[in-house]
């Protein structure tokens, strides 16, 4: 969730589409280093994209700070970014 907000933080225009193809590129990153563990990879290229794109709308009708700080909160409650080094 750490890199999807770092990728998110990084848009400038705050769209569904945008938002859409950020996470796609993060899930396909993924997909490439770990292909039994990319779970956001199958959502993204599943069926479900259907359903995904409420989320995408959701994300980007409540704008970019209250998702991105929703996202933060999330991200400290599951015990904030790794401190591993590898």
């Amino acid at each position: 969730m750490q890199f999807a907000l770092w990728r998110l933080e990084a848009l400038n225009k705050w769209e569904k589409d945008n938002i859409f193809n950020e996470m796609k590129a993060l899930a396909q990153t993924f997909w490439k280093l770990n292909r039994k563990t990319s779970l956001l990879h199958c959502l993204l290229l599943s069926q479900a994209q259907q359903r995904l794109c409420l989320f995408f709308d959701s994300m980007a009708i409540l704008g970019s700070d209250i998702s991105r700080a929703r996202m933060r909160t999330a991200v400290n409650v599951l015990g904030g970014p790794s401190k591993k080094r590898s």
